[in-house]
């Protein structure tokens, strides 16, 4: 199970989640999603975070042991970054 707090990606609807079996635990005032993904579906999750975050925003996946960022700049690169127990600095 991964967790992640999704914020900046409004065109991602809680449809879209919910048939990637994707729990929303809970949801913010500003529209922000506390998420349950299972390990099987992160790859789709990953692929719908990339093609609707907002441009300027990043998100955050968390497994056992690291976490997973995806950046969007405002020019709409996307950078990724794996923040390990191998590269924590």
């Amino acid at each position: 199970m991964y967790l992640s707090y999704l914020m900046g990606a409004p065109k991602i609807t809680d449809e879209e989640l919910k048939a990637f079996g994707i729990e929303i635990v809970s949801k913010t005032d500003s529209g922000s999603r506390r998420l349950k993904i299972p390990f099987k579906k992160i790859e789709d999750y990953h692929r719908l975070v990339v093609e609707k975050l907002d441009l300027g925003f990043w998100n955050e996946y968390l497994d056992e042991n690291n976490i997973h960022f995806i950046f969007k700049s405002a020019s709409g690169d996307i950078r990724e970054y794996l923040l390990s127990p191998d590269n924590e600095k």
